[in-house]
């Protein structure tokens, strides 16, 4: 842990708003997962932005929420359909590139999940195109 984070946390009465990066200390996850969130408005911030300014939470509100199961768990599903999407793009975009500079076939993959034991590929894996 961050002596920052350490310090911040360990205060008796935090600030009314917080900065992107206190919310990611409270929440745990990293400050750009703060910004998806805030980006899919699932994050409330304070005031109108045009999207170039710094973005602060209300406190109360954000322990609010986090106290929210349901939340969390909205939350927490937001950041892994991005992360999933953006790593489907990039499998995408990489596969695309293979093709171009005329790959024949992708690599081969030696892990044991996804073949069986005669070499064969498993059919229960689900196929990446």
């Amino acid at each position: 842990m961050k002596p920052s984070m350490r310090e911040f946390l360990d205060l008796e009465h935090w600030p009314a708003a917080m900065s992107v990066e206190y919310v990611s200390y409270v929440l745990g996850w990293s400050e750009n997962e703060v910004h998806i969130l805030i980006r899919a408005g699932i994050l409330p911030y304070l005031g109108s932005s045009d999207g170039s300014e710094r973005k602060d939470i209300h406190t109360a509100e954000l322990l609010e929420l986090i106290a929210d199961k349901k939340w969390m768990t909205k939350a927490r599903n937001c950041l892994i359909a991005h992360w999933r999407q953006k790593n489907s793009s990039r499998v995408l975009r990489q596969n695309g590139s293979a093709k171009s500079h005329g790959s024949a076939s992708a690599p081969k993959n030696n892990h044991p999940d996804y073949s069986d034991t005669q070499g064969k590929k498993n059919s229960n894996i689900p196929k990446l195109n």
